[in-house]
């Protein structure tokens, strides 16, 4: 949504609003320059008005689509919110551009056709338009007024239940980046905003109302009547608009006060978008109210007579038709020469200082609301809870030090097969911290985790399970994967643009299985040696390639080894079609392996495992996912020249990236072949390839 509201939506909205002006603009003064009425036809006047447009559709209608990917290569971030208002930026400098050309044409064909030479110049007034003013539309004033009003009442309402941090500054996609702890002051912004924006409108409305009328000297009294027709009109869309702004910030206020860590941007966009499609409309209806031609009716443009004067030419007075400075005018607001509303007198003292004034309060208010607490908060870890099918499963939230109220990539560990716990480890025989070692080096990073003790691990144990753990099959790990991956991405820290699942060994496949349903779909996937083949395919060659090493090392023949190979292959044969597994014969630790898998207390498990194919579980991984596959050279349970037909299978899915980095001398457990069992240590190339995986989404304090 980010990408479309500042790549596409704000720059198309200034596209049409930019190919409207000269539609919105009284036909003696084509592209801010002043004309005599007898020449609004004139071939040089009519003929910018094409190449205008064409110019406006010929560059800026790539903008839009330029901005969604400018946009797209910085999906967060202090980055995204400099490169989210570039294609707004260009598309004003198309438009000056092409007015600015237009404007030069129809300037040089006035002078050199000598357009007001031999014409009697004049200027008109109407006194009537002091005397008796248009009156201050206060009917269309009350709706902002009882928006400011119920805006206060809901806020004290509620002050008492708001939380003790309110988000206050917001990016491009309305995600909350920035809090503020809770006091009057900072929660009631939203009223203090809609106070200053309705005054200073109302202001505006009161100021126009009785500003300088520019008349048309050939048909005063129509010309008259047709500015008090446009300053009732635009007044009464400006007061609109200013409720619509108001309607904004109500609704701005009531996500705040919730402490929402978002703002969907059709929310406050909806109401603006409202209110500018009634100036626009009011504009349109009433852009030809400067002279007779504008009278609604035809007694006063036909029984008017013409008093033979033209306009004078006031072009001195008007910097590139846009900024008007006359010392001896009195005014404060001018209409403006092109496009909707009124600009200010720049050689008018009071005019400037108003004009300041404005712009400093615009200041304080943008500064007021968006500005962030730079406080850091130092690195914690935060223990968790979530129930699963009936079972209450223990965690740990690891979050680096950061900004106050900044977002943070999230990662979801996944641990290998077996008792492992949140930390990587199988106590007291394997305690080597593999997923604790693999938080910390995300720490690094500014990447936060979460890491949660599984089924029959930790503080979580059997759960469910407790009375009958042959029932526990492959699909209640992964719905406990993605429980914690739905409570990762609920932590008031974590960016939703940026969750990622690592896996490790089996986790890698929970990984695979639970990206295709959890919402929103992980940004990444490091699968770090990841089970890569059907279960008991991956067992038998184990076995296969232990029997060799054995028959290797003199200590068992080749016919035994041999024999045994084909045995473990009629075994798993057996299991898979459901008959008794016939493991006589077989060397004991081989055998006792194979009854132990394939015993009531395991089949269950076993059989599901088995028949999850991890090809066809990397094809299903949502398209345009990032993804680092890692392998060691090392790793006797999953080694490298398994892996091809896997990593084949992930880059049928359309992957955003697919990354594969084999790891010299590395081990199953991710540390370097020569540590002793009980080493806390991740390899060197385990961690650069965890920092280039992270790359993307690294946030630091």
């Amino acid at each position: 949504m980010a990408v479309v509201v500042s790549g596409a939506l704000v720059p198309a909205v200034l596209l049409v609003l930019a190919w409207l002006m000269p539609s919105l603009t009284p036909p003696d003064l084509p592209f801010g320059v002043r004309i005599p009425a007898a020449r609004r036809n004139e071939p040089a006047i009519v003929g910018q008005l094409r190449p205008y447009r064409r110019w406006l559709v010929g560059w800026g209608a790539v903008v839009p689509v330029a901005g969604c990917v400018l946009a797209g290569f910085f999906p967060d971030g202090a980055g995204a919110e400099v490169v989210g208002t570039v294609p707004a930026f260009v598309v004003l400098a198309v438009y000056v551009t092409g007015y600015t050309r237009a404007r030069r044409a129809v300037l040089a064909a006035k002078q050199a056709g000598g357009w007001y030479e031999g014409l009697r110049q004049g200027v008109a007034a109407d006194t009537s338009l002091r005397t008796s003013r248009q009156p201050f539309p206060w009917l269309w004033a009350l709706p902002s007024v009882l928006l400011t009003a119920a805006t206060a009442a809901i806020g004290a309402a509620r002050y008492d239940d708001m939380p003790q941090r309110l988000p206050m500054y917001f990016g491009f996609d309305g995600t909350a980046v920035g809090f503020a702890d809770k006091s009057v002051g900072v929660a009631f912004v939203p009223v203090f905003g809609q106070v200053a924006l309705t005054a200073l409108i109302t202001a505006t409305v009161w100021a126009v109302l009785r500003g300088r009328a520019d008349l048309d000297p050939a048909r005063p009294v129509a010309s008259a009547a047709g500015h008090r027709r446009y300053v009732a009109r635009m007044g009464a869309a400006l007061l609109v608009l200013a409720a619509a702004l108001d309607l904004s910030m109500l609704l701005a206020a009531l996500r705040i006060w919730d402490g929402a860590g978002e703002i969907p941007p059709v929310l406050p966009l909806a109401p603006v978008a409202f209110g500018l499609a009634v100036l626009v409309v009011a504009a349109a209806r009433t852009a030809q109210d400067s002279g007779p031609a504008a009278a609604d009716g035809p007694d006063e443009s036909t029984v008017e007579p013409d008093s033979g004067l033209v306009h004078a030419d006031d072009d001195r007075h008007w910097r590139a038709g846009i900024v008007y400075v006359n010392r001896q005018d009195p005014a404060l607001l001018v209409r403006k020469r092109f496009g909707i509303g009124w600009t200010v007198n720049a050689g008018n003292p009071r005019a400037v200082l108003l004009l300041l004034t404005s712009v400093a309060l615009v200041v304080a208010l943008t500064v007021a609301w968006r500005a962030p607490e730079h406080t850091t908060i130092a690195a914690t870890d935060r223990d968790v809870t979530f129930t699963v099918d009936g079972t209450l499963t223990y965690g740990t939230v690891h979050v680096p030090a950061h900004r106050a109220g900044q977002r943070l990539a999230a990662a979801l560990l996944l641990p290998g097969s077996g008792t492992t716990d949140r930390d990587g480890n199988q106590p007291p025989a394997m305690v080597v911290d593999t997923l604790a070692l693999t938080a910390n080096a995300l720490d690094a990073d500014g990447v936060m985790s979460l890491r949660f003790d599984k089924y029959d691990s930790g503080r979580t144990g059997p759960g469910a399970y407790r009375d009958d753990p042959g029932r526990i099959d492959m699909a209640a790990f992964t719905r406990q994967a993605e429980a914690a991956y739905a409570v990762m991405r609920d932590q008031p820290e974590s960016d939703p643009r940026a969750l990622l699942i690592i896996g490790h060994s089996e986790g890698a496949l929970h990984a695979l299985l639970a990206a295709h349903d959890v919402s929103p779909a992980p940004a990444g996937l490091a699968l770090l040696a990841p089970q890569d083949q059907r279960l008991l395919d991956l067992i038998s060659r184990q076995l296969g390639d232990q029997l060799d090493q054995l028959a290797a090392a003199g200590r068992v023949d080749a016919a035994t080894a041999a024999s045994n190979k084909a045995g473990i292959t009629r075994a798993v044969a057996d299991f898979r079609a459901e008959r008794a597994a016939d493991t006589s014969g077989l060397l004991p630790p081989f055998a006792d392996l194979l009854n132990g898998l394939f015993s009531p207390y395991n089949s269950r498990f076993v059989r599901t495992d088995d028949a999850t194919d991890p090809l066809q579980a990397a094809r299903g991984i949502p398209p345009g996912t990032r993804v680092e596959v890692t392998c060691g050279t090392a790793d006797s349970n999953v080694p490298c020249d398994t892996l091809p037909p896997f990593t084949a299978a992930l880059r049928e899915t359309g992957t955003a990236s697919l990354v594969e980095r084999r790891l010299d001398g590395v081990d199953h457990l991710l540390r370097p072949a020569a540590a002793p069992p009980q080493t806390k240590v991740l390899d060197p190339s385990v961690l650069d390839a965890l920092h280039q995986f992270d790359q993307p989404w690294r946030r630091r304090a």
